[in-house]
């Protein structure tokens, strides 16, 4: 068993014992100085002429990434009893009853993530095809992750009866719920280049026009605006070929 597993009958706790890598804690140091560093910046010299609102944009973007990582590593957890598994997230608490839980399952990233992010997370996929996340339950807390997965299902199936043997019906909705996770996904990749070219814009308007202040609030509407536009016609896609394919018997890739 992983070092931050408590043992006893089908009863273990996964929590945030080791500290977050070295990146993610340079980002959260970088997010504080931006949080604390801003304000001060700019009330230093009230002749700018930047509002309240589009002085609090900074600190109030660093702590948007500030927070959830604070949570997910303090807050965030995995309990497993006897009554199924419950995810303990950022804010939210649910639990599913070992009847609901279908399968279990490491999804390793395809990408590089530079110690931001888990390279082997387990999610808990439901008989309904929903997907959760089990918080500290990967390769930054285990040493062996796919030996502590068997070791869950063993117990599950000796003590609860879990079968683990695929359903067709259930990965039709594994699927379908997928290719909507990809398009939230890609909406949210084009917003976050929206935000970049939108910032270097700025920043070029800056150095090039005095008299011609770059507002910074376009910096929360024109990623917004992207992000809408994006999810609003890959979510809408993804479902018209989902009906193609159903209506043709054929499968379709995400």
């Amino acid at each position: 068993m992983g070092e931050n597993v408590r043992v006893g009958a089908i009863e273990r706790e996964y929590r945030g014992r080791r500290r977050p890598p070295a990146p993610v804690l340079v980002l959260l140091a970088f997010a504080l100085m931006v949080t604390a560093m801003m304000p001060i910046m700019v009330f230093s010299d009230m002749s700018v002429g930047v509002s309240v609102w589009e002085t609090a944009v900074g600190p109030l973007a660093a702590w948007v990434f500030f927070i959830p990582v604070a949570l997910a590593h303090w807050r965030a957890r995995t309990l497993v009893s006897a009554q199924g598994i419950t995810v303990r997230g950022r804010l939210l608490t649910r639990t599913r009853p070992w009847r609901d839980v279908y399968a279990l399952r490491t999804d390793p990233r395809r990408t590089d993530t530079h110690s931001l992010e888990p390279r082997l997370p387990v999610h808990l996929y439901d008989t309904e095809g929903r997907r959760y996340l089990l918080p500290h339950l990967d390769d930054w807390q285990l040493d062996d992750v796919e030996g502590e997965l068997t070791a869950l299902r063993e117990t599950a199936t000796r003590d609860h009866g879990v079968s683990w043997e695929p359903r067709p019906e259930v990965e039709a909705r594994i699927h379908r719920r997928a290719g909507h996770r990809k398009a939230w996904r890609r909406s949210h990749t084009g917003a976050t280049a929206a935000l970049a070219a939108t910032f270097a814009y700025g920043t070029v308007r800056l150095f090039v026009s005095n008299d011609d202040p770059f507002p910074l609030t376009t910096l929360l509407y024109v990623p917004a605006a992207t992000f809408a536009l994006l999810a609003a016609a890959l979510h809408g896609g993804w479902e018209l070929r989902l009906r193609r394919a159903r209506t043709r018997g054929a499968p379709v890739s995400r």
